[in-house]
């Protein structure tokens, strides 16, 4: 079992456990976007200031790809490639 305080982030789960970086990636991506929506860019920015700096570039990826092609096609895309792998 991930030790708490390595999985987690102010009560936020860091996905340490998922092993396929792609589909960490989208839920870091995701979590951020939550955090942001509720509780604005200051919680936000602590929280990826929790993830392990090799995992930013693909969370960022997976961010930019959200905002340029919209969430719902991006979701498609990840899983279907994903559940086809």
């Amino acid at each position: 079992m991930t030790d708490f305080f390595v999985s987690n982030a102010l009560g936020y789960d860091l996905f340490t456990d998922v092993e396929n970086p792609i589909i960490r990636a989208w839920n870091r991506a995701n979590t951020i976007y939550n955090i942001k929506e509720r509780h604005g860019d200051a919680v936000a920015t602590k929280y990826v200031k929790k993830i392990p700096k090799p995992d930013w570039l693909p969370v960022y990826t997976t961010m930019i790809l959200i905002a340029n092609e919209g969430y719902e096609n991006i979701r498609r895309e990840i899983f279907r490639n994903e559940v086809n792998a």
